[in-house]
């Protein structure tokens, strides 16, 4: 038998897990587009290197002036591309965040429920204990009463008793 609050709650982490996928494809997509921009402006850079490398050992080609000209204003203009993909990214770090406070939540509500769950049956089954417990009790006694014993024949033992103090006194019952 299921219980539909555990269920529901599964359901909760289910539908957060969903959102923190689709929400951490979109920053990866982010990402991945900054990196590219980025290996462009590595690639100019590079370029950019190896003209003045060429240069400064005399190898000098007439059209070195006009490709550092073109590489200075493709890579400003790469680097208002990086400054903008850097926006995206950023926005997009917002909505993986707070679907990952989302999983964690329903998390900690699904755990909450099944702790109550576990609660309900353990409470349940301490119940029958009880009364199991004291109508043996009570059934030793009748006979140790029969055989006139001076002492009970059981008594529960020392962390039982204190457990079971130690329960009587949080509920207020001692």
């Amino acid at each position: 038998m299921s219980n539909p609050v555990i269920v529901a709650a599964a359901r909760q982490i289910a539908a957060a897990a969903a959102q923190h996928e689709k929400a951490a494809d979109g920053l990866a997509c982010a990402r991945a587009a900054r990196a590219r921009i980025a290996d462009r402006i590595a690639v100019l850079d590079a370029s950019r290197g190896e003209i003045i490398a060429r240069r400064q050992r005399g190898e000098v080609l007439p059209d070195d002036g006009g490709q550092l000209a073109l590489i200075s204003a493709d890579r400003e203009a790469l680097a208002a591309m990086v400054f903008d993909a850097d926006g995206v990214v950023a926005s997009a770090l917002a909505p993986v965040q707070a679907a990952e406070n989302a999983v964690a939540m329903a998390r900690q509500g699904l755990r909450q429920v099944e702790d109550e769950a576990a609660e309900g049956a353990l409470v349940a089954h301490a119940a029958v204990l009880d009364g199991l417990l004291l109508e043996t009790v009570g059934r030793l006694a009748d006979v140790n009463g029969r055989l006139r014993r001076p002492r009970p024949a059981w008594g529960p033992s020392r962390p039982l008793g204190e457990a079971l103090r130690r329960l009587q006194l949080a509920r207020g019952e001692i």
